[in-house]
């Protein structure tokens, strides 16, 4: 699961500039992987790791390390877990999206195509979780180099495509893993229960 936190957005990346020169007849600017307009002032390890630190542990230590196991609790399914949380980690982008990135760019496709790329990548990152036995740091290497493969200014499409490979994994992910668990070999993560583990401390 390392590897796949580490080298999948490289590998998606990668399929996405075949897929964006068959479909728009051009390659993406492979120099520009992993680059920054925003931050352009950073050298690539600095960036790189402000990134995976900010905003992968940022977002993750809340999202997946604290809200999807208490989601995760009782008869609720993993998939309905992944997918409310889904729902806020939408809305918490909606300001970034609407003022910096831009709605309006997006079209009337686009934007529906950005809320459902963000709740299959809500289930892709619940399956990634469960299946390293509840590991914040993997799901928050494979968050910050997605979010730096994603925002590469190697191409206009590019962005596109690898929200959509996004989409298309995830949803192989819940076809395999299945929706009780998203965890083909294991049991979904759920927040311990403090009042048990009180008691038999007590006992």
């Amino acid at each position: 699961m390392v590897g796949l936190a580490v080298l999948g957005t490289p590998i998606l990346f990668l399929v996405a500039a075949i897929i964006s020169r068959i479909l728009f007849g051009t390659w993406p600017d492979f120099g520009q992987f992993g680059h920054s307009e925003e931050f352009a002032f950073l050298g690539l390890l600095p960036y790189w790791s402000a990134n995976i630190v900010f905003y992968g542990f940022g977002e993750e230590v809340g999202w997946r390390g604290f809200a999807l196991p208490r989601l995760q609790t009782g008869r609720r399914s993993a998939l309905t877990a992944a997918l409310i949380l889904g729902f806020f980690w939408a809305a918490w982008h909606i300001p970034l999206f609407a003022f910096v990135m831009g709605f309006d760019t997006m079209g009337l496709v686009g934007v529906p195509g950005w809320f459902i790329s963000i709740l299959v990548g809500s289930v892709l990152l619940a399956w990634l979780y469960n299946s390293t036995g509840g590991s914040v740091l993997i799901v928050a290497i494979f968050h910050g180099t997605l979010d730096i493969t994603i925002s590469s200014p190697a191409g206009p499409q590019l962005a596109n495509v690898m929200g959509a490979l996004v989409t298309i994994w995830g949803l192989v992910v819940l076809h395999r893993a299945g929706p009780k668990e998203l965890c083909r070999r294991c049991r979904k993560q759920e927040a311990p229960d403090l009042q048990a583990l009180h008691e038999a401390r007590v006992v």
